[in-house]
């Protein structure tokens, strides 16, 4: 009887480890990577990432990139797109989600390794990886650092105006002006929208609608944010 208690013990770490492992959590599908001067730097869309303001310019740097979902909202699977202004750094990869008891959300870590010294702005676009309507981009609320952030109350998009003015129009409120990028040459981005996030960082989803004017001519470009 006294004997089979190291072994009883046993069984009982390794259920509790076992346990421990059994989390909820986006697994690697494609590894990520990022490529310095790929060989088609513009990607043909509007809105190019959206991520929650940083708070230290150090975080672009991180190989952590935090993904805020909901539980109603959880997708089986996302990709990641990461670029420069000047379209000089382009990484990618996709993840799909792995569910367990252990659930630690509604931040979900990625790991993204940096190529090299990345440059700002930096623009971030966290999608899932099948979208019902293609017309209308969704982006999941994400944040690169190398912690959970603590609260997420602002978003920044990254949008390709080609040189146009560029408005944000949230769901409620007044409408923002987006801002030029700063650097010589723009070729994925070239405005910077910050918008709040409606609600604060509780779980939910909202429309935005990006207008483009450009003299006599405009434009709409809707786009969905999940969090």
């Amino acid at each position: 009887m006294v004997r089979s208690l190291p072994f009883a013990a046993s069984i009982a770490v390794v259920a509790i480890a076992a346990a421990a492992l059994a989390r909820a959590e986006f697994v690697p599908e494609r590894k990520y990577e990022e490529v310095i001067d790929p060989a088609t730097p513009v990607s043909g869309h509007a809105v190019v990432g959206a991520i929650v303001v940083p708070a230290r310019q150090q975080d672009r740097q991180s190989d952590k990139l935090w993904v805020h979902v909901g539980k109603a909202s959880l997708p089986s699977r996302i990709r990641v797109d990461v670029a420069s202004a000047s379209g000089r750094l382009h990484g990618e990869g996709t993840w799909v989600f792995k569910a367990g008891p252990n659930d630690k959300g509604p931040w979900y870590a990625l790991t993204v390794p940096p190529k090299s010294t990345r440059p700002e702005p930096l623009a971030v676009g966290v999608q899932l990886a099948a979208s019902a309507d293609p017309a209308t981009p969704t982006f999941l609320v994400a944040a690169l650092s190398q912690s959970a952030p603590a609260a997420a109350r602002q978003l920044r998009l990254f949008v390709n105006a080609r040189g146009a003015e560029m408005f944000a129009y949230p769901p409620a409120g007044d409408a923002v002006k987006c801002e030029p990028v700063t650097q010589a040459r723009t070729i994925r981005f070239d405005v910077t929208c910050d918008i709040d996030i409606p609600g604060g960082a509780q779980a939910g989803s909202a429309k935005v609608l990006l207008v483009r004017r450009d003299g006599n001519s405009t434009s709409r470009q809707p786009l969905e944010l999940r969090w």
